[in-house]
C-alpha cells in the first residue's frame, strides 16, 4: 500500500530518519568532547602550528555541527512525510 505514493516502507523510512537523529548526536557528542580533550591537552602549548592546528579543528567541528544540525532537520521532516504516508494510507483502508 505504501506503494501507492511512492514509498515502498514507511516503517524502513522512520528507521532512516532515526538513524540520521542518532548519527547527528553521536556526531556533536563525540566532537564536543574531542574539542574538550584538545583545550585540556593544549593548555599551556603555545606555538603557531598547534595554533593553526586548533584553529582548523575549530572550523572543522563547527562544519561538522552544521552537517548535524542539517541531518537533525532532515530526520523532522523524514519523520512528516511518514506522518502523511500513513494518515494517506489509513484513508484508504
Amino acid at each position: 500500500m505504501a506503494g501507492d505514493a511512492g514509498v515502498k516502507s514507511i516503517e524502513e523510512l522512520r528507521g532512516f530518519a532515526a538513524y540520521l537523529r542518532n548519527l547527528s548526536g553521536n556526531m556533536v557528542e563525540a566532537f564536543t568532547h574531542a574539542r574538550q580533550e584538545m583545550y585540556r591537552v593544549n593548555e599551556g602549548w603555545d606555538d603557531t602550528e598547534n595554533q593553526r592546528f586548533m584553529e582548523e579543528f575549530e572550523q572543522s567541528v563547527a562544519l561538522i555541527d552544521r552537517i548535524a544540525d542539517h541531518m537533525d532537520r532532515y530526520s523532522v521532516f523524514v519523520d512528516k512525510k511518514c506522518d502523511i504516508l500513513e494518515q494517506y494510507i489509513n484513508t484508504r483502508l
